[in-house]
């Protein structure tokens, strides 16, 4: 699948299509993830992709809505198809983020990694948080992880 060039500033592709349609997010999405999971697997999680931009939701049921408004399908339909994606036992988010951050680091010689850890003492939760540091001052995620907690006494 061929990706549209983008003007970042402008956020239309220059040849007028919007940047998140459908068709965009699905040819980003197999890029990063095709050689990681089957095909159909793949086209699943792009719905799902472009669902979240156009919900810019986090809830399965307005993931559903969005991707069912972008492919023109009724509401139900969409979120059945986001929620039996996510329930899958396929799905696994360890390989999600290993093919995200072998896409997002590229060929880059050297890396910088920027680390949070976060405690949360009253439920003994801890959240660690690796992003890539670029040139232009931004850091982009990588990954994401909440380690067990470690039971004491």
């Amino acid at each position: 699948m061929k990706l549209f060039a983008y003007d970042a500033r402008g956020i239309r592709a220059r040849n007028k299509t919007a940047v998140f349609d459908l068709s965009h997010t699905r040819g980003l999405v197999f890029d990063i993830f095709k050689d990681e999971f089957h095909v159909q697997r793949v086209m699943s999680l792009a719905n799902a992709v472009a669902g979240a931009l156009k919900a810019a939701s986090a809830g399965i049921h307005a993931i559903g809505e969005g991707y069912a408004a972008l492919a023109k399908l009724t509401p139900k339909h969409g979120v059945k198809q986001v929620d039996r994606m996510l329930s899958s036992s396929a799905l696994r988010v360890d390989d999600c983020l290993a093919a995200w951050s072998r896409f997002v680091v590229g060929d880059h010689p050297s890396i910088v990694v920027a680390l949070d850890w976060t405690e949360f003492e009253k439920d003994s939760h801890s959240t660690l948080f690796a992003a890539l540091v670029t040139t232009k001052g931004r850091a982009l995620p990588l990954v994401v992880g909440s380690p067990k907690a470690r039971r004491t006494g």
